[in-house]
């Protein structure tokens, strides 16, 4: 099996070399016996000059075809895709060149084979970097991968699932595609099992999760286009994707589901999008949060903290660290560094009970504000939907 990034051998342009250089031999050889022979009866006129002045000619459009071939000349754009954007090993695969200013969103940068805890069984894994419209309006790279099912494409091409996942962290170490964690065997039986239907399988990182930049954890227009952009980047690399939909997500990626729903119908117009499942969406966060000053629980502060940072890294006019009591503060940072699982260890934010995070006399209206904004419970969603 050729492995994704691979160029494939170039047969049809092999054949066009081969029977150029042949064709050309015979003609290159039938133009000297002639030129000896006119020579020899004294004979060489305008004729022959035109005729020597031709093979020339054809010399060197053979060997203008022959580094076209070798250029990609023959093959498929597809194959040709292959062998320009094949991404760099390593970590250096999240770190994009230089963007142009006027690159459209759901851009392939590049691509590579995929063999990380999070590739799929029944389904051939490559990792992808695309662009995606960022929290703040520019241009950013974001990474995610594809299981695309094995075997032939069905007519029409495979319809396509854009997975939106859960809460893992805001550090790069977190993002799916860079994780040792398999995560939960439930959602890859689940996606496994839309592949085994016939469905490719597109499952976003999100912006800045293992990416450049910082990740604005619990932002819905941020993460619903990049849970879209992966779709554009996907039909690229694999042309027999079609247009048609199903957005699907659990938690934070419930949330993310459904602001992709939200934003499908102008954000990426071509496709079809035929339904979105949102498994227990992230919401009503502003009604929630007051409640946490009375509260000696501790199972939450570390989501808690990821909260207060995702806010701040979209707005940054909010500081969230003016919020914080001191027991919290000195652990805020520890958002940036550790996993969702470590925040919540006895060796950070778990042993830190809800009514210790924030100052009892703090205002948190403009932290109210903010959440409102990115409750999903609020979006007008024209497309049919399941919870």
């Amino acid at each position: 099996m050729r492995v994704p990034g691979e160029s494939p051998p170039n047969v049809a342009g092999q054949r066009l070399v081969r029977d150029i250089r042949g064709l050309t031999s015979i003609a290159l050889l039938a133009t000297i016996l002639r030129v000896v022979a006119k020579i020899r009866i004294r004979k060489f006129r305008w004729d022959d000059i035109l005729m020597v002045a031709a093979q020339i000619f054809g010399i060197a459009g053979s060997i203008i075809v022959t580094i076209g071939v070798q250029r990609g000349l023959g093959q498929h754009v597809w194959h040709t895709l292959a062998s320009s954007k094949a991404g760099p090993d390593g970590d250096a695969f999240y770190t994009p060149p230089e963007l142009p200013a006027d690159e459209d969103h759901g851009a392939l940068i590049w691509f590579r084979h995929f063999t990380g805890s999070a590739a799929l069984s029944g389904g051939r894994n490559a990792l992808l970097l695309y662009t995606q419209v960022g929290v703040h309006g520019d241009t950013v790279a974001t990474s995610g991968y594809i299981a695309i099912p094995n075997g032939d494409a069905p007519e029409g091409g495979w319809p396509i699932v854009t997975w939106a996942h859960g809460t893992t962290g805001i550090a790069d170490q977190c993002a799916p595609t860079r994780s040792d964690n398999s995560g939960d065997q439930t959602t890859s039986n689940l996606l496994e099992d839309w592949i085994s239907k016939g469905y490719a399988v597109v499952n976003t990182d999100y912006e800045g999760l293992g990416t450049p930049g910082d990740h604005p954890y619990l932002i819905g227009n941020s993460e619903g286009r990049a849970v879209l952009d992966i779709i554009r980047a996907a039909r690229t690399y694999q042309p027999k994707l079609n247009n048609k939909v199903v957005i699907a997500g659990h938690s934070q990626g419930g949330q993310a589901a459904l602001f992709a729903a939200l934003l499908a119908p102008t954000y990426t117009p071509e496709l079809e999008l035929f339904g979105t499942i949102a498994f227990a969406p992230v919401s009503n966060l502003e009604n929630e949060l007051p409640l946490l000053r009375g509260l000696s629980v501790n199972a939450l502060s570390g989501t808690v903290a990821l909260i207060l940072r995702g806010l701040s890294i979209a707005n940054s006019s909010l500081d969230a660290t003016s919020l914080l009591t001191p027991t919290a503060l000195a652990l805020y940072p520890e958002t940036l560094t550790k996993c969702s699982t470590e925040l919540s260890s006895n060796s950070s934010f778990g042993p830190v009970a809800a009514d210790d995070l924030l100052l009892p006399s703090t205002n948190i209206d403009g932290l109210l504000v903010d959440l409102e904004e990115n409750d999903a419970s609020f979006l007008k969603i024209q497309k049919p939907l399941d919870d």
